[in-house]
């Protein structure tokens, strides 16, 4: 127990030295401070935190600051912020800096000491006092936030009644309360002559109204020039409507005459096992060549494809914003649509029947219904989907 002993007697000459504060009584507890900082030093681990910070608070008491400052640093190396060691470390550093002269290294570290006081926190702001002063005596234009830190303070103080640390700021309070009473003495004098400044902006705005209305009905007629070129623009716009409409109907028209080929096709394909049944091998010969190869249909997908993202370019990703995260449809390497995307693509030119989508793309109207219903249950909105995938990639903003 002999380190909780030590502690408690170098804390309590600590704070007396401090409370007293006087040439008499103050040098006598500073020496019983030193002697038990020192004992502490006998009985701590070496090498852990708390030993150099010990250390360091006895080479600052003696007089060393760079030694201090030296152990401080050790001190510091693996300290959380939110552990009251770190901001006794770095408001131990702070002073330290302060006595060589280094001021920068001394507001800094008193920052970060405030920082950990109110991380932990402990309503313990000495460092914030500390940093309240060094605000006021360095810059006139942070006397609000010197006198804001302050109160702080003196809250934190009072909440839990520290005689002392009230009295430490008794001490301060005066002279920045009064600073920051000038600034705001200055800063009503200033708002004085800015309503003057403002009256008089107000009269030359009252003329500058008037002369504003006769500008407006000058402005009158050229507001009638505007109206005219809308109306242009207007008319030019619903033209654009329908050449679009029209490119529209002629992609359809010829995806309808797609499928009547396709259609016919598969017509031919039947008449020739109805041939080749009845042994009908003339007849048959002169259909050999109608079915549409595999590859045939691999060069329409790819001409549709590619034609429908010539007139749509943006028509995957908008179709993929109405389906659910995690649900988009992207097409494989080497594809340009695949067969979701194409049946979609067909729903978007108007073609909503699955017979018709089944023709166009040789799959069956049942496969053809799966496929919509499957992607239907992947979409944000499952009842609208079909009638928004229409309305995808408008050639020109209707709502214009």
């Amino acid at each position: 127990m002999l380190l909780s002993y030590y502690t408690a007697y170098e804390w309590v000459y600590s704070v007396w030295s401090e409370y007293s504060n006087d040439d008499v009584y103050a040098p006598q507890f500073r020496k019983k401070e030193v002697l038990y900082n020192d004992s502490m030093l006998q009985v701590l681990p070496r090498e852990s935190n708390e030993y150099y910070y010990w250390k360091g608070e006895l080479k600052a008491r003696t007089g060393n600051q760079l030694e201090a400052q030296q152990a401080y640093e050790k001190a510091l190396l693996g300290l959380a912020v939110n552990t009251r060691l770190y901001a006794c470390v770095t408001c131990g550093l702070a002073f330290a800096h302060k006595r060589q002269g280094n001021f920068r290294e001394y507001e800094k570290y008193l920052i970060l000491s405030s920082i950990s006081d109110n991380t932990c926190p402990l309503k313990e702001n000495l460092s914030m006092q500390e940093l309240a002063i060094f605000l006021y005596e360095t810059s006139d234009q942070e006397l609000e936030k010197a006198n804001r830190y302050l109160n702080y303070s003196m809250e934190d103080a009072m909440f839990y009644n520290n005689r002392l640390r009230m009295l430490e700021i008794a001490r301060k309070f005066p002279s920045i309360v009064s600073s920051y009473q000038q600034k705001s003495n200055d800063k009503s004098e200033r708002l004085t002559r800015a309503i003057c400044f403002i009256s008089l902006l107000s009269l030359l705005l009252a003329v500058s109204i008037f002369y504003i209305y006769r500008q407006m009905q000058q402005l009158g007629k050229q507001r009638k020039a505007v109206t005219h070129m809308n109306n242009q623009l207007t008319e030019l716009n619903n033209e654009l409507l329908r050449t679009n409409h029209i490119r529209e109907e002629y992609v359809s028209l010829f995806l309808d005459l797609c499928a009547a080929y396709i259609d016919k096709l598969n017509r031919y394909q039947d008449l020739v096992k109805r041939k080749v049944k009845a042994k009908q091998t003339e007849d048959l010969a002169k259909l050999a060549n109608n079915k549409m190869s595999e590859n045939d249909a691999k060069h329409f997908f790819v001409n549709f494809d590619t034609t429908f993202l010539t007139l749509y370019p943006n028509f995957i990703k908008e179709f993929n914003a109405l389906l659910r995260e995690g649900e988009e449809i992207i097409p494989q390497k080497g594809e340009i649509l695949n067969t979701e995307l194409r049946i979609f693509a067909l729903v978007r030119l108007g073609i909503k029947d699955s017979s018709r989508i089944a023709t166009l793309l040789f799959y069956s109207p049942q496969t053809i219904y799966n496929y919509r219903t499957a992607v239907r249950n992947r979409a944000r909105d499952r009842e609208s989907f079909e009638e928004k995938v229409k309305q995808l990639c408008p050639t020109i903003d209707e709502s214009k």
